[in-house]
């Protein structure tokens, strides 16, 4: 990660996990403990999973 500048907290992850985080699939605390994202301080786990949660998961009404 790079050195923390004007901000509280930073975190990284690929363009995969954070669309499927974006879109409700996965919350940040499950990606980081998979050790699929980095934050620069773990006090805000919660508080980014709960900025990037999304009310409701997606789902497909499309027929097979």
């Amino acid at each position: 990660m790079k050195q923390k500048g004007g901000y509280d907290v930073e975190i990284g992850l690929n363009v995969a996990e954070y669309s499927s985080m974006v879109m409700g699939v996965v919350p940040f605390h499950k990606l980081w403990a998979y050790g699929l994202a980095e934050i620069s301080d773990a006090a805000y786990i919660e508080t980014v999973t709960k900025i990037f949660a999304a009310p409701q998961r997606p789902y497909c009404v499309t027929q097979f």
